[in-house]
């Protein structure tokens, strides 16, 4: 490798190697001629020996022969290379054509200059130092130009030939793996993750993806992603994120300059809080319906379930389903709980199971049916099952006004289809088909339907399932408060569903819940939908960067949400090589002897 590089500073030649030896053949100018003897006169000292300082003439490439995958550079031959992947040494990088050492451990700068990943560069004090052209800066005493810059994981982004890229892809599936979710973010992050908020809050999806992306993006409505220009390097940080489900991992070292498919061991959401964050959810049981156990289906662990004086991310109450865990642990009893908004507020998500018949009695009361839009108002997420419509029916004057509950009644089948009419409907139809549970007319036969509702107020409701036949809705949602407009100022959410998970137990979790977790019939798919939509929040849209934004400021760069961006022809700076056609931009000549752009 070469004793001296140097880039954009004015070359005045290489100094030569510590410890180089004279030429043999020069005569010693110490030899007075008398070999041997010690009593001739030391001649007086006049000052400096004029031969003796002679400097060796500057290395060149004229007598170098360097091999046909080498370049000559200052009496040096070095490997070529248009990536690092041509780089097969290990410690070393592409640097402008040439394979150099990272560490600067291959090379000798010459005064004023200084060293930065493996080349020597104008030595600088501030960046109004480096004129040399556009596109520098002062990094570390050094006039470096920003395509050769990075800083941590950033330095293991590989420069992939002809326009390639190392690519990671995979499917963001619930905590069971099984089944995907929709539009979660996913990035790799540069900085620790900040704490999330917890219980009920307003909080911007935006402000809770921290961490400072260095790459991100958005899954879409089948879970997909994909992340361009991933570092290559061993156990890279890799953040799945929706709403207050997050969970970070390591992903090994992949292949770089190719596209490495994840295992969902790597894009599922958490189990436990031990694997990431998790929304707190509260579960009210009922006697016909086992909310709790649709939530144990979507892969949460079984000991993230307990009472409220437990630290699981589930708490149980008891409605008037089952009362304790199999352990003989005792729920704490609704009625007493919700009565009080600040109780409410430590939680994201409330579900309450039905519980057979309409029961306004456990809200008759103001402080209980204040609690509630409350609880909704400042950003809570609640969902309630068929009877438990009492919530709305017998609430506040604000709920009361959603809706009219005097449907038909039962019926032992029904089908229902998706309003499509909205982008959040025909993101949920394409769901629901992406995992099978629409049939090839876009419907879905369910058990047991229920008839609750005949009229909703559309001004501020919206519906998302609807029973073909009788055009009656079967899922709605309202945002919080009333009026407001969901991904704006809407904050909390109220949702009622007429779909039921089972005919309910009143047996202690989790013997009530039947089947292995993962294993969810179209109708259960449905609901499992409808909470991650619920649980999560509209996902921030990923800002592809600008020319202004990415180092060098020209040729082809990701521009971090998945795809490129063209920032035009990269002029080569002065020490650059030459084109391949021989030819240098912004007004420099090649020099073909070393293959370089100069002045």
């Amino acid at each position: 490798m070469a004793a001296c590089f140097l880039v954009l500073a004015t070359v005045t030649g290489c100094s030569e190697e510590p410890g180089t030896e004279p030429d043999a053949g020069d005569p010693d100018p110490a030899d007075t001629g008398d070999a041997g003897s010690s009593d001739v006169d030391e001649p007086e000292d006049t000052g400096p020996d004029d031969d003796a300082d002679v400097e060796e003439p500057e290395p060149t490439c004229d007598d170098i022969n360097c091999s046909s995958t080498e370049v000559c550079y200052h009496g040096s031959c070095f490997d070529t290379c248009d990536s690092d992947l041509d780089c097969p040494a290990e410690g070393e990088l592409c640097n402008a054509g040439r394979c150099v050492a990272e560490d600067c451990s291959d090379l000798d700068c010459e005064e004023g200059t200084e060293c930065f990943r493996g080349r020597c560069y104008e030595e600088c004090a501030r960046s109004s130092d480096c004129d040399t052209g556009g596109g520098i800066t002062c990094e570390d005493g050094a006039c470096v130009p920003l395509d050769d810059q990075c800083e941590g994981i950033e330095c293991y982004q590989v420069r992939c030939p002809d326009g390639q890229t190392t690519t990671v892809t995979g499917t963001v599936k619930m905590p069971s793996g099984e089944l995907p979710v929709a539009e979660a973010t996913v990035f790799v992050p540069t900085e620790e993750l900040e704490e999330l908020p917890e219980g009920a809050t307003c909080d911007d999806c935006d402000d809770m993806i921290t961490g400072e992306a260095l790459v991100q993006n958005q899954a879409g409505t089948d879970g997909k992603f994909e992340l361009p220009n991933f570092p290559v390097a061993e156990d890279v940080p890799l953040v799945v994120q929706l709403g207050k489900w997050r969970r970070e991992v390591e992903v090994p070292e992949v292949d770089p300059c190719t596209s490495t498919e994840l295992d969902s061991e790597y894009t599922r959401l958490p189990k436990n809080q031990d694997e990431g964050n998790m929304p707190r959810l509260a579960i009210a049981t009922g006697n016909c319906d086992n909310l709790e156990c649709l939530t144990r289906d979507i892969g949460i662990d079984e000991d993230e379930f307990t009472t409220d004086d437990g630290d699981g991310a589930v708490h149980l109450f008891h409605g008037n389903g089952a009362s304790s865990f199999a352990g003989g642990d005792q729920y704490t009893d609704g009625e007493d709980w919700w009565i009080d908004a600040d109780q409410m507020l430590e939680y994201d998500v409330f579900l309450h199971s039905c519980e057979c018949s309409e029961n306004p009695e456990p809200i008759d009361n103001d402080l209980t049916r204040l609690a509630f839009e409350t609880f909704l108002n400042q950003g809570g997420r609640a969902f309630v099952s068929h009877y438990q419509y009492t919530w709305y029916k017998y609430g506040t004057p604000a709920l009361q006004d959603i809706a009219e509950w005097d449907g038909p009644g039962f019926s032992g089948s029904g089908v229902v289809e998706v309003d499509t009419s909205h982008d959040g409907g025909q993101e949920m139809e394409d769901w629901l088909n992406e995992v099978n549970a629409l049939d090839g007319s876009g419907q879905m036969s369910i058990n047991n339907p229920r008839y609750s509702v005949s009229w909703v107020d559309e001004t501020l409701t919206q519906d998302w399932l609807v029973y073909v036949q009788e055009q009656l809705p079967n899922y709605f949602s309202a945002e919080m408060p009333l009026g407001t407009t969901a991904g704006e100022d809407a904050c909390g959410r109220a949702v009622f569903s007429d779909l039921h998970v089972s005919s309910g137990s009143s047996q202690p979790f989790p013997n009530g819940c039947v089947g292995n977790p993962g294993d969810l019939d179209n109708q259960e798919k449905a609901l499992a939908y409808m909470l991650f939509d619920l649980s999560g929040c509209d996902a921030p849209e990923c800002e592809p960067v600008g020319c202004e934004e990415v180092k060098g400021e020209c040729g082809i760069h990701p521009d971090t949400c998945g795809g490129t961006i063209d920032c035009g022809e990269c002029c080569a700076g002065i020490g650059d090589r030459c084109e391949s056609d021989g030819e240098c931009c912004d007004g420099l000549s090649c020099n073909m002897d070393i293959e370089e752009c100069e002045q």
